[in-house]
């Protein structure tokens, strides 16, 4: 329950970027998983495997987004 209500505050402040990102690797993973299964393309896999890295770019660039603006958040503090 703890890893949704972060993972929940982490996309409510990502940047539309990392939001667009995020959507596309899932529909990449999907169309992948679609290919390789149901019409027996090895193509397939390799769809997958792209939104595969474009959910981990996707993530970092969330992660490290939230870690900016809590940086940015102290330092206007001070």
């Amino acid at each position: 329950m703890e890893f949704a209500k972060k993972l929940k505050a982490m996309f409510s402040s990502a940047s539309w970027y990392a939001k667009y990102l995020f959507v596309v690797g899932l529909i990449q993973i999907v169309i992948g998983i679609v290919l390789a299964v149901h019409m027996r393309m090895v193509v397939g896999g390799l769809v997958a495997l792209g939104g595969i890295f474009i959910l981990i770019i996707a993530v970092t660039w969330m992660v490290l987004w939230q870690k900016i603006c809590k940086r940015w958040l102290k330092e206007s503090a001070n």
